[in-house]
């Protein structure tokens, strides 16, 4: 749905049959061996970040620090988080239910 967002508001580019993917979208990296958290020292500077915390489908929510490093990375980079936390009504130890509980994050 994230991509499709793009794709409709005309601001994904052109798409790259041979890559599979749309040119004017950072794709980050949310796969077991980085915890489904983006590497952020790697990329590069965007204008928005669909962020979904839990994801769906693996259920892993974003730790209070890495949704730091998150709002961090926004800041610094002027960049427009859009939170989608549907799924945070089944988050059962401490991590955040919303982004709104990290310092910073309303800027």
């Amino acid at each position: 749905a994230y991509v499709d967002s793009s794709v409709i508001m005309g601001h994904a580019g052109e798409f790259k049959r041979e890559a599979g993917k749309y040119g004017r979208i950072t794709y980050m990296k949310c796969t077991p061996d980085n915890n489904f958290f983006p590497d952020l020292s790697s990329t590069q500077r965007t204008d928005v970040i669909f962020f979904c915390s839990p994801n769906n489908p693996t259920g892993v929510a974003a730790s209070r620090n890495q949704l730091k490093s998150l709002v961090d990375f926004a800041r610094a980079n002027g960049s427009i988080i859009i939170y989608d936390s549907a799924y945070s009504m089944y988050i059962s130890d401490d991590s955040p239910r919303t982004i709104f509980e990290i310092p910073g994050a309303k800027e």
